[in-house]
């Protein structure tokens, strides 16, 4: 392709900013006054680091990534509001940038004085002003305060002035910087209407920044993940957001972990260096079925670290609030139980206070983390080392002796470096006190579809599996999202009695009118009465959450009628025709006023 179709072209962009202790010595470097010498000793904040990029004319894209990821300094770099520290940048075509609100506007003088300043500036012949500035007003709805100066104007109604008056003068690229998340619901809608006849009429690039990342890909067709200034993914919304809620998740297993490991260190008064040792399935799954240990020691340097399964201590011990169960005599052998179900994270955690010489083995040669387990059926687990909340060693080991304490040894090296990449984790969620073993779409004679048609009976074949005998009834919700990206309809059962540890769910809806697309079936198992408590709980840190996946399914959903295209859904009604009283006439209502 060539040059002439992209809009922006990036390689190897870096931004560096130094970190001055005040303002005084920023002022002089940028005067030339300070010494290279001088500046080298002042910290340096890596920004971006390394950007390939290429954005094609027409194309909608939205960056995403936590704060401090670097989206708004790339934004600043395309609108050439600042330059990068090295690398290359083409920007081709006109840029219209709204980063932040009120820039670019005197506060003093009225809505319609700046919108006159900006069409001047932008070389609008001064006959056309009149009639621009007409049409900024009727789009921007400000007709009551367009008179007034702008510093009283709040921060969404100086969003309305700015948005409606970047946009008077067509761009070829337009750039947002979470502009739109302060208007109102209404203007937000019309706003991306407006982008939308942009980008399909006039072939407008759009460039936005937005939190809001549910809303922002009912807009784009791709986005771009930022994470420490890195390109971390780059696709379509429907592959990007599963991937970016999972890292949300991650980044609140950090948190808690960090807390935790606070509070051993407070409660046994650590000096040394705590570490953590986690166990959890394969590709971080929930174990497929628990297990007994008997036996934990770490191995470093030839010098044991065991842990006493019954009591913790300062050298060692297991994190309450994770898979672990209570200590039990089992098989003739102090034991404690690693469950499959109960905990939010599914994981069995183990804490060891090591010494610096003992950390620095570790991270130099290894270590060796020995466990003795029964099971009755095969064992395949994952164990990741984390120090300073970062994962330094990870690998996975099986157990092949069945009914039987087996020895299971998990060594770890750099050569035996086995983490599971954020792509490839699984993404469900829960306590997995209940879990989903198998769903099918049927349709009305019991038969596996993969098809249907608007307003046809549709059934969801649920195979549950109950891990915690405590549970007996739970609520279910089924949820249908079209084209991955647009949550259409809930399905969903409350209370629901399970009498078995293993049964079959269907729920049947007859004449399901859905709008033609290809729909995602999401499901999720709570505890019963979920729905009816206010809970604050992020849900995937929630144990009322017993299991929850998305993506498990899809069906294409068809239809001949006209009605069920582009739309969410087609209802049917009873309908009927009843008589109209006869109106009295004019004479006899006279007569009766009379």
């Amino acid at each position: 392709m060539s040059e002439n179709n992209f809009v922006i072209q990036t390689k190897n962009l870096h931004k560096d900013y130094i970190l001055y202790p005040s303002p005084s010595l920023k002022v002089r470097d940028m005067l030339g006054l300070m010494r290279k010498k001088t500046r080298k000793k002042f910290p340096v904040k890596k920004v971006l680091r390394g950007i390939d990029l290429e954005v094609r004319k027409g194309e909608k894209i939205c960056i995403i990534g936590q704060n401090g990821a670097g989206k708004s300094t790339l934004l600043k770099i395309f609108s050439g509001l600042t330059s990068p520290t090295r690398g290359t940048i083409m920007v081709n075509g006109n840029a219209k940038a709204l980063l932040q609100i009120g820039s670019g506007f005197y506060h003093e003088l009225s809505g319609r004085d700046n919108a006159a300043a900006y069409l001047s500036q932008q070389g609008i012949k001064e006959k056309d002003i009149p009639r621009m500035i007409n049409e900024i007003i009727e789009f921007s709805e400000l007709e009551e305060y367009i008179d007034q100066p702008t510093k009283v104007y709040s921060s969404g109604m100086a969003a309305r002035l700015m948005f409606a008056t970047s946009i008077s003068v067509i761009p070829e690229l337009l750039i947002l910087d979470e502009i739109l998340s302060v208007g109102d619901a209404y203007f937000t809608q019309k706003c991306i209407d407006k982008i939308k006849s942009l980008c399909e009429n006039d072939n407008t690039t759009l460039l936005l920044v937005s939190h809001d990342i549910y809303s922002a890909s009912k807009l784009v067709d791709r986005m771009i993940w930022l994470e420490n200034g890195k390109i971390e993914f780059d696709g379509h919304p429907k592959k990007i957001i599963p991937v970016y809620e999972d890292s949300v998740r991650i980044q609140e297993e950090k948190r808690l972990r960090k807390k935790s490991m606070n509070l051993y260190s407070e409660m046994y008064h650590c000096k040394n260096k705590l570490v953590l040792v986690e166990l959890t399935a394969k590709n971080s799954k929930p174990l497929a079925n628990s297990f007994y240990v008997c036996e934990i020691k770490l191995l470093v340097d030839n010098e044991e670290i065991v842990v006493n399964l019954e009591k913790n201590d300062s050298c060692a011990g297991i994190v309450a609030e994770t898979s672990w169960g209570d200590c039990i005599v089992f098989k003739k052998n102090n034991a404690r139980m690693i469950k499959n179900y109960g905990s939010c994270f599914p994981k069995a955690s183990i804490y060891f206070n090591l010494t610096d010489q003992q950390l620095s083995k570790i991270l130099e040669n290894g270590a060796t983390l020995s466990l003795l387990a029964y099971s009755n059926e095969k064992i395949e687990l994952c164990a990741t080392v984390h120090y300073n909340n970062d994962i330094i060693f990870s690998n996975i080991v099986s157990s092949n002796l069945l009914k039987s304490w087996d020895l299971l040894t998990i060594i770890f090296n750099q050569d035996k470096n086995n983490y599971t990449k954020l792509k490839d984790r699984y993404s469900g969620q829960g306590s997995n006190s209940v879990t989903l073993e198998k769903i099918e779409i049927l349709n009305q004679s019991n038969n596996p579809v993969a098809f249907f048609k608007t307003g046809e009976t549709i059934k969801f074949s649920l195979k549950i599996k109950r891990n915690d005998p405590k549970v007996s009834s739970l609520d279910i919700f089924i949820s249908l999202v079209r084209d991955g990206i647009e949550n259409i309809c809930n399905i969903s059962k409350s209370n629901f009695e399970i009498g078995s540890d293993s049964a079959t769910i269907i729920a049947e809806v007859e004449n399901f009118g859905l709008g033609v697309g290809l729909y995602t079936i999401s499901v999720k198992l709570t505890k019963a009465g979920y729905t009816e408590t206010k809970n604050p709980k992020f849900y995937s840190i929630n144990p009322d959450v017993y299991y929850s996946h998305r993506n498990l399914a899809s069906v294409q959903v068809n239809a001949y009628e006209l009605a069920a295209h582009n739309i969410a859904y087609v209802a049917n009604a009873n309908w009927q025709v009843t008589s109209q009283l006869d109106m009295p006439q004019f004479e006899d209502v006279q007569e009766k006023l009379n």
